[in-house]
């Protein structure tokens, strides 16, 4: 490799190295994006349409326990082991 070439790659990795991805509000909070992410394939119209009028994160808190809640397969093991 030349000189200039091993320079222009530095170039490229400091580039790189210093470039951040934006933040992405699925990760920073998992229920602000619900509805964007893998879980709008398991969620029905009226709870798309319910999702998105909700404006607070405890009602998308409770939103999101009550959706999942619907889709356990086992509830009875979750009322006995919350005693």
């Amino acid at each position: 490799m030349t000189i200039r070439s091993s320079a222009v790659a530095m170039l490229l990795l400091s580039l790189a190295a210093g470039r951040r991805a934006p933040p992405n509000p699925r990760l920073e909070d998992p229920q602000q994006g619900l509805a964007q992410g893998p879980v709008q394939w398991l969620m029905t119209d009226d709870e798309t349409k319910e999702y998105k009028k909700l404006h607070t994160d405890e009602e998308r808190a409770a939103f999101a326990k009550t959706f999942w809640e619907k889709r356990d397969p086992t509830p009875e093991r979750r009322r006995t082991s919350s005693r």
